[in-house]
């Protein structure tokens, strides 16, 4: 940290830097560390710890109109906000440092073909399309739901046999759950599982 010093000018100091990076730590480790899908939507700007913040979400919906940027390197400091974990992620670490270096703007269009954006939304679709996944995420059985986002956050840096291992384990806590026992009996009763809240526990 040599030559970052507290009275540096023009950011508030480094005590503010400090302080704002440990909010962003936060944020964004428990966006991570959530057993429930979380769901980033936006109409508009998308920048700096914004962007941030929207790219830590499970699922990540857009309209058209809206326009992302990581910000202005100019300053001498990186982005933050888990910026240099999740874009080389989404969309490679070449384009990942063009994206910073260059500091420009995506369009909605660019940011989903670069992995930014996981769905396009039309802006009359919008409430519609919210409401529809947020009711589809509320109807699935849950541990199934927090194990495969599990699984997903850590397949990158497991191995195939690791992870088939996982798979497995997993497969046995859902099979022990009582929202599988529902499920399974929806399906051989031809109805749709009543899911949409956590089932109660047996009275003993």
């Amino acid at each position: 940290m040599d030559g970052l010093s507290a009275d540096r000018p023009a950011g508030g100091g480094f005590d503010t830097l400090a302080a704002d990076d440990e909010v962003a730590r936060r944020l964004v480790t428990l966006v991570g560390e959530l057993d429930k899908p979380v769901v980033a939507a936006t109409r508009g700007e998308v920048r700096d710890f914004g962007l941030g913040f929207y790219l830590a979400a499970d699922i990540r919906l857009a309209t058209g109109s809206a326009t992302f940027a990581a910000g202005d390197m100019t300053s001498g400091l990186l982005p933050g906000w888990g910026l240099i974990h999740t874009l080389p992620r989404l969309m490679g670490p070449g384009r990942a440092l063009d994206f910073l270096w260059s500091g420009r703007t995506l369009s909605a269009g660019d940011a989903f073909e670069r992995g930014l954006v996981d769905r396009l939304v039309e802006d009359a679709d919008w409430e519609q399309e919210l409401d529809a996944l947020v009711a589809r995420l509320r109807c699935l059985p849950q541990p199934g739901v927090r194990l495969a986002k599990l699984g997903i956050q850590q397949a990158a840096n497991l191995d195939m046999t690791t992870m088939l291992d996982f798979e497995w384990e997993s497969q046995q806590q859902c099979w022990a759950s009582r929202e599988t026992d529902e499920g399974l009996r929806a399906w051989q009763e031809g109805r749709a599982p009543e899911l949409a809240a956590p089932v109660a526990p047996e009275e003993e």
